[in-house]
């Protein structure tokens, strides 16, 4: 039974935000791929020591500023807390910031009031100019998630207790982004920043728990042991918690049952096996994963310029049949929309929005004047798990006419770097964000998916409206955007996957549509803190 999951926001200036999409993917990715071998001893679960599994090591290091996103972020959370929370059910509560809110109409000058009575793990307090401080470190990082304050063009404490952040331009999602699932907002103290490179093997933050260097291995596993300043102790269940890095699938299977680890990112192949060793399975829809029709001008391929053509690949494409072929244990749904459900657009009939009707692909490819079909080039990634659905897609298509070539690429750093730079006209990629960053991210020019910078003035004008509206507003401009991209067809989804956890011993472990990479071991308002049970 299903139990109801980039990341990127940013100014479209510069292309720092290809690197913060395409690695925090990657984390989701090695995340949704991971296993994990068994640790030496039992994970307990009386409230000492809390044993949780991730497929890899912190890819840059333990700074805050270089985390990667998606469910790698349980490296910072735990020693870092965040200005603002980000629940499982999508509610945004107070953390380090008690309250929030917008001094103009226009979502860009946003006031933060500080919690009051907040240290550091080494004893010093917490002020609202070391906030500001790092808010402004933090954006100029030029890391994975800097790109997040991009647009940021102040962030000044106007008292002992007041944070006013003024950006460049409208950004909504702004208090989003200050929470633990986007970084932003996780506060280290600003006395690291004399030698930056100490935050890299060590912590000093607010957060509930510190790093243990001493009962620390790097590369196989991090040990947090609490924080004795924590400003909410009752908030926090275990006296330890144990990160092992574990990729290898029938490991962590072996030693969720076994109960040797408590929480382990999970994957549809291995679910069942799991579920029948008494552990539980918390399981939501995830980000959508489809086919990027990047050439949308015609520069490389200029069949893509034509909207009839990349309607027709919309058309083309047996959506239900390559969900339940690449996915047979389910926790897939077939779809046509780049929006996720109880996000902001979503629309339930959108799923099906291109139907499986190759004689309409074959009709608008003549009218396009291709009827003899074309033929382009689409990557995909080895290590983010789309190559099987290139395959898949390139069948497909094959019955239209259309001869898609794929370009298999190995390395992350090279697939972000031909994807930034627009070296190819297509890409298989995935996608999952609340509405002002899934707009921006997916239409925003200078972004990684719009590397030749392609503009429409009917989508232009959704994303303003999506940009600059809050509530009802922004979520009916949001709908009429995920429907406008649908018809304009920049994009080919094919399938939202589930993001699952597995949980041995471990009570409030849940993931939800509204956030469904939640995989923080506490949270600051001690409602969803995970805490030992069943």
């Amino acid at each position: 039974m299903r139990v109801s999951d980039r990341k990127s926001l940013g100014s479209p200036k510069g292309r720092g935000i290809a690197a913060a999409a395409g690695v925090a993917a990657l984390a989701m990715a090695l995340g949704g791929c991971s296993g994990g071998s068994t640790s030496s001893t039992s994970a307990s679960t009386s409230g000492g020591t809390l044993t949780v599994q991730f497929s890899g090591p912190p890819i840059a290091g333990l700074d805050p500023t270089k985390a990667a996103g998606g469910q790698s972020m349980i490296y910072s959370t735990l020693a870092y807390d965040s200005l603002t929370f980000l629940e499982p059910d999508g509610t945004l509560a107070p953390d380090l910031a008690t309250s929030w809110k917008w001094l103009d109409s226009t979502n860009t000058t946003l006031q933060l009031t500080i919690r009051d009575g907040v240290k550091f793990s080494d004893g010093n307090a917490m002020t609202a100019d070391d906030v500001a401080q790092w808010l402004v470190h933090f954006r100029d990082g030029k890391s994975t998630l800097s790109p997040n304050l991009a647009g940021m063009a102040s962030a000044t404490a106007t008292d002992a207790h007041t944070v006013v952040i003024k950006m460049s331009s409208p950004n909504p999602d702004l208090p989003i982004a200050l929470s633990q699932e986007y970084g932003a907002g996780l506060v280290a103290n600003p006395t690291a920043l004399i030698t930056p490179k100490s935050l890299d093997l060590a912590t000093n933050g607010t957060g509930p728990y510190k790093l243990d260097p001493s009962q620390t291995v790097s590369g196989d596993h991090y040990t947090y042991v609490k924080n004795p300043n924590y400003w909410n102790q009752s908030a926090v269940h275990y006296s330890s918690v144990v990160v092992k890095v574990a990729s290898d699938a029938n490991s962590v299977v072996s030693a969720i049952s076994a109960g040797q680890m408590n929480v382990a990112v999970g994957r549809p192949d291995t679910a069942k096996t799991v579920q029948g060793a008494g552990a539980t399975v918390a399981s939501a829809p995830g980000s959508v994963t489809a086919l990027y029709l990047l050439d949308r001008n015609g520069k490389l391929v200029p069949a893509l310029a034509s909207q009839q053509v990349r309607q027709a690949i919309n058309y083309a494409i047996d959506r239900t049949g390559i969900t339940k072929a690449l996915n047979p244990a389910g926790y897939a749904d077939p779809t046509s929309q780049m929006g996720i459900p109880l996000q902001n657009g979503f629309q339930s009939s959108l799923d099906s929005y291109y139907g499986y009707e190759v004689s309409k692909a074959k009709d608008l490819l003549s009218q396009a004047g291709y009827a003899n079909g074309f033929s382009f080039t689409a990557m995909c990634s080895t290590i983010l798990g789309t190559c099987p659905l290139a395959q898949a897609v390139a069948s497909s298509l094959a019955k239209v006419g259309i001869t898609m070539k794929i370009d298999q690429e190995s390395e992350i750093s090279s697939f972000n770097q031909k994807y930034a730079t627009g070296a190819v006209p297509a890409v298989f990629f995935t996608s999952g964000s609340p509405a002002y960053m899934a707009a921006h991210s997916l239409v925003g020019t200078g972004v990684l998916a719009n590397p030749f910078n392609t503009t429409d003035p009917t989508i232009a004008a959704d994303y303003k409206k999506v940009a600059t509206t809050t509530g009802q507003q922004q979520a009916d401009a949001a709908a009429t955007f995920q429907k406008d991209l649908a018809n304009l067809a920049w994009f080919a989804p094919v399938y939202r996957r589930y993001s699952l956890i597995y949980a041995d011993g471990v009570s409030n472990v849940k993931l939800q549509p509204a956030n469904p990479s939640y995989y923080s071991v506490v949270d600051p308002n001690g409602t969803n803190s995970w805490k030992p049970g069943s």
